[in-house]
């Protein structure tokens, strides 16, 4: 599952479990639903954690072709960094969370007069 993806099936999954939490008092979750109600939160911290990884793990991609572009000679630096960014879309299975954070990257070095 790529972040997009993570993120929609979290959010699914807490209007899940708020919308049970609102509707179903806490005796019968903690008793007659406990089972399958477990089993929600636990689902539910699982693709937060793999949100949080995957967040984590495309900003880390980011701030690390931040770094070294600074030494780029800005001849090449455009051409590097285009070469970069399909590298690791690519290596991250196409995560569009990668995409728009390369993409705002690229936007913030163009000059706007």
């Amino acid at each position: 599952m790529n972040s997009h993806e993570l993120l929609l099936e979290v959010r699914r999954l807490k209007g899940i479990k708020e919308k049970n939490e609102k509707a179903i008092p806490a005796a019968d979750l903690q008793g007659k639903y406990k089972k399958s109600y477990d089993k929600l939160c636990e689902e539910l911290k699982q693709r937060q954690c793999e949100l949080r990884t995957a967040y984590v793990n495309a900003t880390r991609l980011l701030a690390e072709t931040m770094a070294e572009s600074v030494y780029k000679n800005t001849e090449v630096e455009n051409t590097w960094l285009l070469e970069v960014q399909r590298n690791l879309y690519k290596g991250t299975g196409a995560d569009p969370l990668v995409k728009e954070l390369f993409q705002a990257f690229w936007d913030f070095g163009e000059e706007k007069l």
